[in-house]
């Protein structure tokens, strides 16, 4: 798992940043870190609108099978979650799902998945989750590649009433059964990028809460899993030398990568065709409009 330099703390303790979610009111960034035994931290980062600082307002202990491998956030207005998940083993994977409705001041634990000793509301099923996207404040959308019986491939949650609820979709006959879900494209309407089992990527809409999302293919997949983060109306595709930029009508913005940034890369949608990089020493950059970058508190 690739972690990157934030900040210093006390004792010259180096955290990491594994994740980025921003908005207009400031970033927040989470890392885990090594501990003692079976148990590990999570810490979460803030730094406010026109802040050069980052501040930690959030820490928790994990058991040490349910972290290292994946570490999402996702954030719409005071509703932040937080996806940690643990290496796969046996076709499963630990998986853990809190929930802050203040800005990640304070969380609590919303669901688990394959860890018997954890009690949280709701079971998170067996599968490999590939991103965890806010789709309006106080609802999240978390994608997964289904493995053993499980076939879902999609989670909606809502904060308030607290529901978890499978996606179902609408299946052309033209489409192979499902293999992975891509991190959700958020606008009017939502859409939800999935693989079938030849290989061919195919686009899910929403057009109501209690029907199924209808699906339509799109194009053959030269890379299995080609979308590296997701937002408002954006999929970020990041290649070797350049950051992609694809809009839900089709649109692409291509962006080169700097030095200045640090590999691998942290990311965030922010807007349509809107991103935000993690940059050295704590940096944030966005992109303009033009394909250049700027800082993003400049």
């Amino acid at each position: 798992m690739a972690r990157q330099v934030l900040l210093k703390a006390s004792l010259s303790t180096l955290f990491g940043a594994d994740t980025l979610a921003c908005q207009s009111i400031g970033c927040l960034a989470a890392a885990e870190l090594g501990g003692t035994g079976s148990s590990h931290q999570i810490i979460v980062f803030w730094q406010g609108a026109g802040s050069k600082k980052w501040r930690t307002v959030w820490k928790t202990t994990v058991q040490r099978i349910a972290e290292g491998e994946t570490l999402q956030l996702a954030a719409d207005g005071h509703d932040v979650w937080l996806l940690s998940t643990g290496s796969p083993g046996a076709g499963l994977m630990p998986k853990l799902l809190w929930m802050s409705q203040n800005n990640g001041q304070t969380w609590r634990l919303v669901a688990s998945g394959d860890l018997p000793t954890i009690k949280a509301p709701f079971t998170i099923p067996h599968g490999y989750p590939t991103g965890v996207v806010a789709l309006s404040s106080g609802q999240l959308i978390l994608s997964l590649s289904p493995r053993g019986n499980n076939s879902t491939v999609a989670i909606k949650y809502t904060a308030a009433p607290l529901t978890q609820n499978p996606v179902t979709f609408s299946v052309p006959s033209t489409f192979q059964p499902i293999v992975e879900s891509l991190p959700a494209i958020t606008g009017s309407p939502d859409s939800l990028p999935l693989i079938d089992q030849k290989g061919y990527l195919a686009l899910a809409t929403s057009s109501s809460d209690s029907l199924p999302w209808s699906i339509r293919l799109t194009h053959f997949l030269t890379d299995g899993s080609p979308l590296a983060a997701s937002g408002l109306g954006t999929a970020t595709i990041i290649n070797t030398t350049t950051i992609q930029l694809l809009s839900s009508e089709g649109r692409v913005l291509t962006l080169p990568i700097r030095r200045e940034f640090i590999n691998p890369l942290v990311t965030a949608v922010i807007g349509p065709q809107s991103v935000v990089v993690l940059g050295k020493n704590g940096t944030l950059w966005v992109n303009t409009r033009t394909g250049s970058w700027r800082r993003f508190n400049e």
